[in-house]
């Protein structure tokens, strides 16, 4: 039996373009200009900044420079709307560097414990995922149905194209302080690394070649066999 245990932390989405916003409230209507990857919920949150209906919000989709899922949440609007609407005029919004990382909405912390059996081929058998990490989902029921299963907390586990029998995954969900939302891949993003690292092990643990190990575990996949060899390729 292998076994290991995998921490990530939080990450701040740190796109380049800094988090800004334009908003143009008057008694009867609100404009926005936002670089942005949600309009009807940028229409949403401006129409109940505004005091207004949906129907008489304009959204301006701007060229953003990088989204990865941040420019998806509407703090920024929000923020804009009400202070156009606080002094009678166009108010445009530009965070700081620092503004930024500390008001994000987190890709989430994760903890992973891994337990795989081998045969005395190296083959494995069985496989079992349990991950701990807070729910984006349950944060942003207005995005989507929660139903209390979390499928972003378990993409890139639940998922494998590996050709492994007996696969248990498990989810925790835990429950923290820290505002977190969707982050570039989501949830493949600290869940590939800690599937694929536990891969390594299990290739160490049956004296095989990583990439070899992996291709074994990819037979009947022959896309994924070619994105594997061209990145093997390319490392020399």
């Amino acid at each position: 039996m292998i076994e290991a245990e995998y921490s990530v932390p939080y990450l701040a989405h740190a796109c380049m373009e800094p988090i800004n916003c334009t908003a143009s409230v008057s008694s009867m209507s609100c404009e926005v200009w936002i670089p942005t990857q949600a309009q009807h919920q940028v229409q949403i949150a401006a129409a109940e900044a505004a005091g207004v209906s949906e129907d008489d919000v304009t959204v301006n989709t701007t060229f953003l420079g990088g989204g990865f899922g941040r420019r998806g949440e509407t703090d920024m609007v929000t923020q804009a709307v009400l202070a156009s609407r606080a002094v009678g005029r166009p108010v445009k919004i530009t965070w700081s560097r620092e503004e930024d990382t500390r008001n994000d909405f987190y890709r989430p912390m994760a903890y992973g414990r891994l337990r795989a059996a081998l045969d005395s081929n190296g083959n494995v058998t069985g496989w079992r995922h349990r991950i701990a990490s807070p729910s984006i989902l349950k944060r942003r029921a207005s995005f989507a149905t929660f139903s209390g299963h979390d499928i972003t907390s378990v993409e890139g586990a639940a998922n494998l194209p590996y050709q492994i029998p007996n696969q248990l995954i498990e989810y925790v969900m835990t429950e923290t302080p820290v505002p977190v939302g969707f982050w570039r891949s989501v949830g493949s993003s600290q869940n590939a690394f800690i599937t694929e690292s536990f891969v390594d092990e299990l290739a160490h643990a049956a004296l095989q070649d990583p990439y070899t190990y992996r291709r074994e575990l990819l037979v009947g996949k022959p896309r994924f066999q070619k994105v594997l060899d061209l990145a093997a390729e390319k490392a020399g």
